[in-house]
């Protein structure tokens, strides 16, 4: 039931404040059908709109790259001794109020007593038409009655009293009727009933149906002014004033004299204010985004590549080139030793890698450019030092791209390696310029890469006292590696051809 009890709150969370406008604003205005309509309207839409739920999705898309499997050890050093799954807890009795149940049964026992209350209206009023003398006038029962019922109607059955009728105009009073009669008045004051036996803990419903029969009451009063002169009406209202003791009737006068007079004869609204109720579709909407059932979803979809993406590392010189000479170690065994932990960082990170060598071997920079296109690389990264015979203060890793404009990859690489050399820059003790640098004469291995983003790496300077030691130290290599993949995984990230044939296209 707490669903249901949820709903009828939502219900009256709607009802309230539309109706308070109407009360506000609408309430003074002369177009009466339409303040009868807004009226019927709001209730049906407060049960309405907290049925409909509203889903706001939106798709953020992420590309993954299939992840090596780790396998989980279990620990068998734990004690296994029968007790680990002996665990009793105890077991502590309460004895709690079901305020739910209270609740329901309350709500049941109202809406009974008012189911009950309707129908013995509906019984009495049966009654009251099968005791008394009818008579048909333009189709309708007209009912005389000596109860203590006032002149009022119910559906095609006017009733008249006899002991009040005396010195009135009783044709007045029956086309009165017959107006209420014609605009179905008895449907609205039935669905009011209804209202109130399912919200009958909302006040406003009460003021909701008073308003509702007030305003029958003057579409009602307008009708017969246009027939009748308003001053020879008024004397009538004023005659036969009484007080309604049957809610389910249309009685002559229900609501207080004083406030039909003065609608009467208060001045037409000005019709341009009709475009007042188009006011109605801000205050919906901004109820819906105070309390309706709106939900905000940000949905993952995860592209996920048939094939990672794959990288060439190229570990720089090899076997009989040694490459730049530092003054404990040279270039070809730094840049084997950056390349393999470079290797297994980005393998860990999800990249398919292919490696131009893995042993301090000489490979040809022909060979290499094969490796490069047997691979069908996504992207292309030599490692290297740098080296200067005659300024040992020179410091600081910087990386080339190629200066051939046939290859129509300057930009990827540029935007790469800058991406790369950014996420260097967060290491503490190696100095970085992303700016990336040209050779006159060209790099062979990068000149040869014409459809994917290429980079060759000068991760310091070895003839750099500072640059060397650094760099030869495994833990800083390592960092050095986990850095270089932040970048790759960065640039990725932001591109849009991440798969692999949208890349080779």
């Amino acid at each position: 039931m707490l669903p249901f009890f949820n709903y009828l709150l939502q219900v009256s969370a709607w009802l309230v404040p539309l109706y308070l406008l109407y009360i506000v604003l609408y309430k003074r205005f002369t177009f009466f059908a339409w303040n009868r309509y807004y009226l019927l309207s709001i209730a049906l839409v407060s049960f309405i709109l907290p049925l409909v739920h509203y889903n706001i999705v939106t798709e953020q898309i992420i590309t993954i790259a299939p992840q090596p499997v780790q396998q989980i050890i279990p620990n068998t050093n734990v004690p296994n001794d029968g007790l680990a799954n002996a665990y009793i807890p105890n077991t502590i009795t309460t004895t709690t109020i079901n305020w739910l149940l209270v609740l329901t049964i309350i709500y049941s026992i109202v809406v009974a007593l008012l189911l009950l209350k309707l129908g013995k209206g509906l019984w009495s009023i049966k009654m009251l038409i099968r005791a008394a003398k009818s008579t048909w006038t333009a189709n309708l029962s007209v009912v005389h009655t000596t109860d203590k019922v006032p002149h009022s109607s119910f559906f095609q059955y006017i009733f008249l009293n006899e002991k009040t009728k005396n010195g009135i105009d009783i044709q007045k009073i029956i086309y009165h009727e017959m107006q209420h009669n014609e605009k179905l008045h008895t449907l609205d004051v039935l669905y009011c009933e209804l209202l109130k036996i399912i919200l009958w803990f909302n006040p406003f419903v009460y003021w909701y149906k008073k308003s509702l029969q007030e305003v029958h009451e003057f579409e009602v009063d307008a009708e017969m002014t246009k027939m009748y002169n308003e001053v020879s009406y008024a004397e009538l209202l004023v005659t036969i004033a009484s007080t309604n003791n049957n809610t389910l009737i249309n009685t002559f006068s229900t609501q207080p004299l004083l406030t039909r007079l003065k609608m009467i004869f208060n001045p037409k609204t000005y019709p341009m204010k009709k475009l007042s109720f188009l006011l109605i579709v801000p205050v919906v909407a901004g109820l819906l985004m105070a309390y309706g059932n709106i939900s905000f979803n940000t949905v993952n979809k995860f592209v996920n590549n048939k094939q990672p993406l794959t990288i060439v590392i190229d570990a720089g010189h090899g076997g009989t080139d040694a490459g730049a000479i530092g003054s404990n170690t040279n270039e070809k065994t730094i840049s084997l030793q950056l390349a393999l932990e470079l290797q297994q960082q980005a393998i860990t990170a999800g990249y398919n890698v292919v490696m131009t060598r893995t042993t301090d071997t000489l490979i040809a920079l022909k060979d290499r450019a094969t490796i490069i296109a047997t691979a069908k690389a996504n992207a292309f990264i030599s490692v290297h030092l740098n080296a200067s015979d005659k300024d040992a203060m020179l410091n600081g890793a910087t990386y080339y791209v190629s200066n051939t404009v046939a290859t129509n990859n300057i930009t990827s690489s540029t935007e790469m390696g800058t991406t790369i050399m950014t996420s260097l820059a967060n290491l503490k003790g190696l100095q970085v310029t992303t700016t990336p640098l040209q050779r006159n004469t060209g790099i062979y291995v990068l000149s040869t890469t014409k459809a994917i983003p290429a980079v060759l790496l000068e991760c310091g300077y070895i003839t750099n006292a500072n640059d060397n030691n650094y760099i030869s130290q495994t833990a800083n290599q390592k960092q050095v590696a986990i850095q270089i993949v932040n970048g790759l995984n960065t640039y990725f990230k932001h591109t849009t051809t991440v798969t692999d044939k949208a890349i080779h296209e």
